[in-house]
């Protein structure tokens, strides 16, 4: 029931979307080709055909091979996506900034490269993929590898620019001794609106769904010890979030890696007070570091 109610809040998540039906059957092995039994799948075949209000299938597996998605559309007549292609698409919907735009992008390459395999065996079986363009020596496979190869050797160096970015901002923190906070939790938790009851910071903007943020943004604030800190906002966890999503956005969760006492301390308890613009946070913390640290508290 709880993977039902994720999945449709991923479904909800998208603009005009709306889920009309949900049905619980089990799945056969990942590599299996059509995923459900035969049984199961002459059931789903005559319950979508004559449901024509259903205009496409979300199947809550992580990925389905291009074999198996265009064999089951061409059974249920609609579109099918898995749960990679949904959450991919939802990024992509919510990427507003160039680092968010070229982690999509990048997410995006191994569905191409499958696709443009999948393609060119299909050319090769009609007999026409193997010939190659324009007297170049390369095969139509050939060439559209190495123009994806090039593209994501360019995100990846455009990504690897705005890290190092990230790395001088996080060391001129370092110098001037700005403990960093980091936010982290499941998608729509309330990361945002937490980060915004401790700081008062109007530009924190939380809205309620999912992976609403894609990027790490800093908000200043005070400890009760009037020590100044960042609170740091990250991207929402999802539970069997795609791997090759977590590839994508790992550089967004390096800030975490370098949060104040990551290691020593925990939070226990968050008690948000709307009415008076305010969060309790009980923390529990190791007694070493407390020592050190006696003097911020």
């Amino acid at each position: 029931e709880w993977q039902v109610a994720e999945a449709t809040a991923l479904v909800h998540t998208l603009d005009g979307w709306a889920v009309v039906q949900t049905v619980l059957l089990p799945t056969k092995t990942p590599d299996s080709k059509l995923i459900f039994g035969r049984g199961n799948l002459e059931q789903l075949t005559e319950r979508i055909r004559a449901s024509p209000e259903i205009t496409s299938v979300f199947l809550n597996v992580e990925r389905m091979s291009i074999p198996t998605k265009k064999e089951l559309e061409a059974a249920w007549g609609v579109e099918v996506l898995d749960r990679f292609t949904l959450v991919l698409h939802i990024f992509r919907c919510n990427a507003r900034t160039k680092e968010a735009r070229l982690q999509v992008a990048l997410a995006e390459i191994p569905v191409l490269r499958a696709s443009l395999k999948h393609s060119t065996a299909r050319l090769d079986r009609q007999g026409g993929g193997s010939r190659c363009i324009m007297g170049s020596g390369e095969s139509f496979l050939q060439l559209q590898q190495r123009l994806l190869r090039d593209r994501e050797l360019k995100i990846r160096r455009a990504l690897e620019r705005l890290r190092g970015q990230r790395r001088l901002l996080r060391s001129r923190r370092a110098q001037r001794e700005f403990p960093a906070v980091s936010v982290v939790g499941y998608t729509n938790c309330g990361k945002t609106t937490l980060i915004r009851a401790l700081t008062g910071d109007t530009a924190a903007q939380p809205r309620d769904q999912l992976f609403a943020t894609l990027d790490v943004t800093a908000h200043e604030g005070q400890l009760p010890s009037r020590l100044p800190v960042l609170y740091v906002d990250t991207i929402g966890f999802l539970s069997q979030l795609p791997h090759g999503l977590i590839q994508s956005f790992a550089a967004t969760l390096e800030d975490v890696a370098h949060s104040w006492l990551h290691q020593e301390a925990t939070v226990q308890d968050v008690a948000v007070q709307p009415e008076a613009g305010a969060a309790l946070v009980t923390v529990v913390i190791s007694n070493a570091a407390y020592g050190r640290f006696r003097k911020l508290f």
